[in-house]
């Protein structure tokens, strides 16, 4: 027997070391896969978080656009009061109201305008809560 390895012993050396680096390759394939799997995760999940985020923001838009609207009727029911209470003043120096039925008709104008004040006001103020709510939960 000859101290040198036959062709045949070479060649089965080298699939051997060919078979290694495959199975080598292979598991380097596997863990880029998972990695890779991993990452497409994570986008998935920033992509929900942003679209949630747009959502929540569209909302927040929404609820400033109601909010300014609010704060307007009521400017223009702060308006309308100050409106009619001039018209009955002048009304009055004229002599065609009287005192009593004058009284009587501001006090149903106020609280009719109070009401309708105080709820703007509290729909101003759910408004708020809701955009604070919301601004919280966009901050998580």
């Amino acid at each position: 027997m000859s101290s040198e390895s036959s062709p045949k012993d070479t060649t089965a050396a080298s699939l051997d070391e060919v078979n290694d680096q495959l199975e080598l390759v292979k598991e380097e394939i596997k863990g880029l896969n998972e990695d890779y799997e991993m990452v497409q995760s994570r986008m998935r999940a920033v992509d929900k978080k942003l679209q949630k985020s747009e959502s929540i923001n569209k909302e927040l838009d929404e609820l400033k656009a109601e909010e300014a609207q609010s704060k307007r009727q009521l400017e223009q029911l702060n308006q309308k009061v100050e409106s009619t209470l001039s018209i009955t003043e002048a009304l009055e120096e004229k002599g065609v109201l009287d005192d009593d039925a004058t009284d009587e008709l501001l006090q149903i104008k106020i609280r009719e305008t109070l009401d309708l004040i105080a709820s703007l006001k509290e729909d101003v103020e759910k408004k708020k809560s809701e955009l604070a709510d919301l601004q919280a939960e966009h901050d998580d």
